[in-house]
């Protein structure tokens, strides 16, 4: 599998219409041709269908009617390795409307009875047939993937398989509870499978967990099968890593030996800021310990599978994957690849400066500064039915801190038991962390004893890993704090009370609201415990800002209901505590200031966030300084540094939202959840790198165009400039060590 270590190119073709219109046009050596001119180096193809059509001959499943005496697998295969492009073939699909036919036992069912769907068709009649049903890994349906794997793995000279859209979900609305799955559970447990949730009981959580590993081990079932017939070929797995709540995340952290490649399909894109496909990069490749991740951009925008999206969107995302590490995938639907070929260019442009940066991307290490943690435990149950609670904390810091425009990364729990690992980064970023085990509590302990920084906040260490609560917090030494119960209210403030580096930029006195609308308006008006702080007794920590609560619950100056009420009581409690524990130092925050930012972007609480990470973590080893909208890249290797900046400055990036829904609200002034697709940016003009600890640089140019850059002397820095930023840039720093 040596061919992982280049970075791939990926170009995939999805066939999924019901009645197969352009599969007569499609053949092995128009597709190959045109993946060949966009500079791709993998196609990846259907060898079954959801259907649970096969795309080949097939002794296994039913050959797809639209095919005749074609086998497009042996086409695809033959006319790509003529021109060195890899093929992975996308099989085993958990979605087979054949199987289910035949066999309507094998389908996922809820606690209801009801068949479990991958796709979300309305149910407008009560006689609604689902097209897409899931089967379950505990069926006889596991049995008849293998045998899918093993003919298409025996039979073609292919380079890889993906396995892609399993669904075998933990939470209560998507878990399976068909005859195979209360067999097994009673089986392994001598326990009957719980039908309601409660996190108290230790069954509920037992089988939340167990849903994971049959997963992870069904995973490990397909993955002994290639490697028993072709070691040589790739297991590839759809993480999906921004989809289902972020449930296969855990797939991914967890069961990262049972597959060989990541891939990240980043379908919400459209819907996400601008930077979300390097965000999902940079969270898989992390929690996969560097596993190739290969994370994709629609052809398309949103859901409009038939027409392409603007070059300007597809070159991005492109460039998005490249920054963060990853390789490129652009995933085509086959109407849009017979119909809107327009776009086709763009992807050529695109992978043939991915192309260019080869030697530049090869054995590439990020560049370490801070890491924040994206805790699967902490959102499983700590977050339980509403995991967005604790990933919204976590997403605030991570765009906070992409928007400083300095080196950042993800960490998972299983890091927070390697020391070493943790050396690397100057701080650690625990936002929300609620749920740390005694053996992670120590780790981080020791780690800011040792020098390290820590930035926290709300109930980070109130509970143990499995969310039972804690009498106190597990690092109140570390944060100088004692936990004393929760103050809560749906807004409330944050009070300055002196000067200090974590509260540069606000005077003694200032205040900071902490709230929000709650957008459905419906069970309540306020984002639920958004307002809530902490009630903190300090220890030995410095007090460097205080909680002030409103008048009343809700305001009344703009709409009543909506808007901030007025500041009020001064409690004196405490919302920022610095403290230095041993040889480093943490800031934390009684509140949630990373959900703060990701829903409102106010620049009050970036500063905060800003403050504090220089204020533990020390002068970064590089920054990208200047205004706009862009997405930083780092990377090490050896004697040079290489340094990724994306443009994210753009004519457009239009997401409406309502003011609330309730049923009295008036009407809406034009539709909501409107999401344009951007069509160019907005050069920037006069951008520079900072780096410093690195020695002098001998020498500074583009990977891109071979242009040199400015170098110049700044106190203990050395500052590159970059005269003109249009898309994207590499600059290649050599050290000269």
């Amino acid at each position: 599998m040596s061919w992982l270590r280049r970075p791939a190119r990926v170009i995939q073709l999805n066939i999924e219409d019901t009645h197969g219109v352009f599969v007569p046009s499609i053949t092995g050596k128009r597709l190959v041709e045109d993946v060949d001119r966009c500079k791709a180096n993998v196609l990846v193809i259907f060898a079954r269908d959801a259907w649970g059509r096969a795309f080949y001959d097939s002794e296994v499943a039913p050959k797809h009617p639209k095919l005749g005496d074609r086998d497009l697998v042996d086409e695809v295969v033959g006319e790509a390795h003529k021109h060195g492009i890899k093929v992975v073939v996308m099989t085993a699909h958990t979605a087979n409307k054949h199987l289910y036919t035949k066999n309507p036992d094998w389908a996922q069912r809820d606690v209801h009875g009801r068949v479990i769907c991958l796709d979300s068709l309305p149910a407008l009649t009560k006689e609604y047939v689902p097209r897409w049903p899931q089967l379950c890994p505990n069926s006889p349906f596991g049995d008849y993937v293998l045998k899918e794997v093993e003919e298409v793995v025996s039979n073609y000279d292919i380079d890889g398989v993906l396995f892609d859209s399993f669904r075998f979900m933990p939470d209560l609305a998507f878990a399976c509870y068909c005859k195979y799955c209360r067999a097994k559970f009673r089986a392994e447990f001598n326990e009957r499978l719980p039908e309601k949730v409660d996190w108290r009981d230790p069954v509920w959580r037992l089988a939340f967990r167990w849903r994971y590993e049959v997963t992870i081990e069904f995973l490990r079932r397909i993955k002994r099968i290639i490697k028993s017939l072709k070691p040589e070929v790739v297991f590839v797995y759809n993480s999906h890593p921004g989809g289902w709540g972020g449930r296969t995340n855990y797939i991914v952290e967890h069961g990262r030996d049972s597959f060989d490649v990541i891939f990240a399909e980043c379908a919400e894109t459209d819907y996400q800021p601008p930077g979300f496909i390097a965000e999902m990069t940079r969270l898989n490749v992390s929690l996969s310990d560097g596993l190739p991740v290969w994370p994709s951009r629609n052809y398309f925008h949103v859901v409009h599978t038939t027409m392409a999206t603007t070059s300007h969107a597809i070159r991005s995302g492109v460039f998005e994957a490249t920054l963060a590490g990853g390789s490129p995938w652009v995933l085509i639907f086959s109407s849009a690849y017979v119909l809107d070929r327009r776009c086709l260019s763009a992807i050529g442009e695109a992978y043939s400066a991915v192309r260019r940066l080869g030697e530049y991307l090869v054995d590439a290490k990020p560049v370490d500064y801070v890491a924040i943690l994206v805790s699967n435990q902490c959102r499983d149950f700590h977050g339980k039915e509403r995991p967005s609670l604790y990933m919204d904390c976590v997403r605030g810091f991570y765009y906070a801190l992409r928007d400083l425009h300095v080196p950042v990364a993800f960490i998972g729990d299983h890091h927070l038991g390697r020391p070493e690992f943790l050396k690397r980064f100057r701080s650690l970023v625990l936002a929300n962390a609620a749920c740390l085990g005694d053996e992670q509590v120590n780790a981080v302990r020791e780690y800011v004893k040792d020098g390290g920084g820590l930035i926290a906040t709300y109930l980070t260490s109130a509970c143990y890993g499995e969310g039972e609560m804690r009498d106190d917090f597990g690092l109140r030494d570390v944060f100088g704090v004692r936990y004393s119960g929760i103050e809560r209210g749906p807004w409330s403030y944050i009070k300055v009370t002196r000067e200090h580096p974590v509260v540069k930029g606000f005077g003694v006195g200032d205040l900071i609201a902490c709230g929000d609308i709650d957008f459905e308006f419906r069970e309540r008006a306020s984002a639920m415990a958004l307002g809530d702080n902490v009630r903190l007794n300090l220890v030995s920590g410095g007090r460097m800002a205080e909680l002030v609560k409103p008048v009343e619950a809700y305001g009344s100056e703009y709409t009543c209901g909506k808007s901030a009420p007025i500041p009020y009581h001064e409690t004196g409690l405490p919302t920022i505590v610095v403290n230095d524990y041993g040889e480093g130092r943490s800031v934390y925050f009684s509140g949630q200031i990373g959900r703060l930012y990701w829903r409102l972007g106010h620049p009050y609480y970036h500063t905060l966030i800003a403050n504090a990470v220089e204020y533990v973590a020390g002068d970064p080893p590089l920054r990208v300084k200047g205004l706009g909208e862009y997405d930083v890249g780092a990377f090490r290797q050896e004697d040079r540094l290489i340094v990724h900046v994306l443009n994210h400055t753009s004519n457009q990036k239009v997401l409406s939202r309502p003011m609330g829904t309730s049923l009295f609200s008036s009407p809406g002034y034009s539709s909501s959840d409107t999401c344009h697709a951007v069509k160019y940016s907005v050069p920037l003009h006069d951008l520079t790198l900072e780096v410093g600890g690195y020695g002098k640089p001998e020498k500074a140019y583009s990977a891109l165009t071979d242009e040199e850059f400015s170098i110049r002397a700044d106190k203990d820095k050395y500052v590159v400039r970059i005269p003109k930023l249009i898309d994207y840039e590499v600059i290649v720093v050599e050290l000269g060590i």
